[in-house]
């Protein structure tokens, strides 16, 4: 905890930036998904050791995709904070979840249970890792094709920043 001397002083909490980006993770899995906790535990593990580009959620009914939810995560965004220096985030958050986290996983389960959508979820190795090292490391297999319900309509795309952590985008695409 963080306390400013000054008469109106702010609470803060400091979190590395590696564990902040699986905090924002783990959020969105508790909004979106009814997966158990080892599933979100591994996957938190899974982006705090740097395997995992992006998670993706779709918004399907009859087996096609309606709207998407991309996470990006820019590893080498993340290595140029961490090389200018700034390995910890302060933020007013005790928990560590994000403003924009709270905001796009709340937007995104509204409009999902609004239509009648369920979720589903894919999520892709990041660039630099040995695809099939880490699907026996981590009981992966390969995703399923996702079909969109209109393939010849493009998604209005939306990008959201995670607010200071620059490394981290939530694309809605609907």
């Amino acid at each position: 905890m963080y306390s400013n001397s000054s008469s109106n002083s702010i609470s803060k909490s400091e979190f590395k930036r590696l564990v902040l980006i699986g905090i924002q993770i783990r959020n969105i899995f508790d909004e979106l998904t009814d997966e158990p906790e080892s599933v979100k535990n591994k996957y938190q593990q899974a982006v705090e050791e740097k395997y995992i580009k992006s998670f993706t959620f779709y918004a399907m009914k009859s087996g096609k995709s309606y709207a998407e939810l991309e996470v990006a995560i820019d590893w080498n965004e993340h290595q140029n904070q961490i090389n200018r220096g700034n390995l910890i985030i302060k933020t007013k958050s005790k928990d560590g979840i994000l403003s924009p986290t709270k905001n796009v996983a709340t937007r995104y389960k509204r409009y999902a249970e609004t239509n009648g959508f369920t979720i589903v979820w894919h999520f892709s190795y990041a660039d630099h890792v040995n695809v099939e090292k880490a699907r026996k490391r981590f009981n992966t297999s390969p995703a399923n094709t996702i079909e969109r319900a209109d393939p010849s309509c493009d998604y209005e795309s939306r990008p959201f920043q995670a607010g200071d952590l620059t490394e981290l985008t939530y694309i809605m695409r609907i």
